[in-house]
């Protein structure tokens, strides 16, 4: 397996998957994979349910296989 490239929280896409690593809402930290179904300013909603806060913390890879 290569390397996941990290993006920028700005080039991500609904209906998309996405290994995201970050702080959650309303506290924790936590590292998934899974499809993103909403983004706000402040938020990255997952099909799971869990919310990613947008912070220093947050990084965001491609995921390749979707």
């Amino acid at each position: 397996m290569g390397q996941l490239k990290e993006i920028h929280v700005s080039e991500v896409q609904v209906g998309r998957k996405y290994d995201l690593h970050g702080d959650l809402d309303p506290r924790g930290h936590d590292t998934v994979v899974r499809k993103v179904t909403r983004i706000t300013d402040k938020m990255i909603y997952c099909e799971c349910g869990r919310r990613f806060i947008i912070n220093e913390n947050l990084h965001v890879y491609e995921w390749p296989w979707q």
